[in-house]
C-alpha cells in the first residue's frame, strides 16, 4: 500500500506456490496462474504415467515390450516434456524428447510385427489342377 499527497494506491500482491504473482490489478496474471496449474498437472500425470509403468514392468505386472506400457511412456514423457519446457527445464525437456522419441518408435515396431503376425485369408482355388474348367 501506498500513500501519494492524500491519494491511496493500493495493489494487492500474493506470492503463490507455483512461482506466479496474482494481482489484483492484473486479471492476464490471473490467466497464467491458470495455465501454471494445467501445465503443472500435465507433468504430475506425465510423472504418474511414467512411474506407475516402471513399478508395473519392474513387478511383472505389465510386459515391458507391451503396447500399454509404451503408451504409458510414451504420454508420460509427453506431459514431462511440455511442462519442462514451460518452465525452460531444457535439459528434462530434450531427455523427455528423447525419451518419447523411443517410445514413438517402439509402438511403431510393435505396429509392425503384429500386422507381420496376421495371418491374411488364402482364397483357395476351386480346382486344384487344370484349368478353370478342370481339364488337366
Amino acid at each position: 500500500m501506498r500513500s501519494r499527497r492524500g491519494s491511496m494506491s493500493m495493489q494487492v500482491s500474493l506470492r503463490a506456490p507455483l512461482g506466479f504473482f496474482i494481482c489484483a490489478s492484473a486479471p492476464w496474471i490471473r490467466t497464467m496462474a491458470a495455465m501454471d496449474l494445467v501445465l503443472a498437472a500435465v507433468g504430475w500425470v506425465g510423472a504418474a504415467l511414467l512411474l506407475g509403468g516402471y513399478a508395473l514392468v519392474t513387478s511383472s505386472r505389465l510386459p515391458g515390450d507391451g503396447v500399454t506400457y509404451q503408451i504409458a511412456n510414451l504420454a508420460g514423457s509427453l506431459g514431462l516434456m511440455v511442462n519442462s519446457a514451460y518452465n525452460a527445464a531444457w535439459p528434462s525437456a530434450g531427455l523427455n524428447l528423447i525419451w518419447a522419441g523411443i517410445g514413438a518408435v517402439a509402438l511403431v515396431k510393435l505396429a509392425r510385427r503384429a500386422r507381420e503376425q496376421e495371418s491374411p485369408i488364402d482364397i483357395l482355388p476351386l480346382v486344384n489342377e487344370g484349368d478353370s474348367h478342370g481339364r488337366p
